[in-house]
């Protein structure tokens, strides 16, 4: 029976989960620069997601006052174990990764500047998607 595994890249840092035969390998390929990718071990979570970042990195959340709202150019990388990513705007795939980080402070940052954006009108829903490959 498939189990599904989390792995990180050891060149580029990136997650990817990968639904395995049991007893799932140590290694595997990274998605995203086909690196070499080993096993993360942690708690599971939803979907069996091994995620043990309990806050955001450095770099992430909403852009200070008057900067422009784009993503740290290695944002999607990093996150190549959310699916759809790289298909959303930089707010939408912030509160999506940090959604999955189960980064609740992130979350309610990153909804408070899409809210506050909105009124202001630089932020609008078809901002939302977009497609970065």
């Amino acid at each position: 029976m498939p189990i599904l595994i989390d792995y990180r890249c050891t060149h580029c840092g990136g997650r990817s989960e990968r639904w395995v035969e049991s007893p799932a390998p140590q290694a595997a390929t990274c998605p995203a620069c086909l690196g070499d990718a080993r096993r993360v071990f942690g708690f599971g979570g939803i979907g069996g997601s091994a995620r043990t970042e309990t806050s955001a990195p450095s770099g992430f959340g909403p852009p200070k006052e008057g900067q422009p709202d784009r993503l740290d150019p290695n944002f999607v990388a990093r996150h190549t174990g959310v699916p759809g990513i790289c298909h959303m705007g930089p707010s939408a795939a912030r509160r999506w990764a940090a959604m999955a980080r189960k980064d609740t402070r992130a979350v309610e940052a990153e909804i408070a500047y899409q809210e506050k954006a909105v009124k202001d009108g630089t932020l609008s829903p078809s901002d939302a998607f977009v497609h970065s490959h």
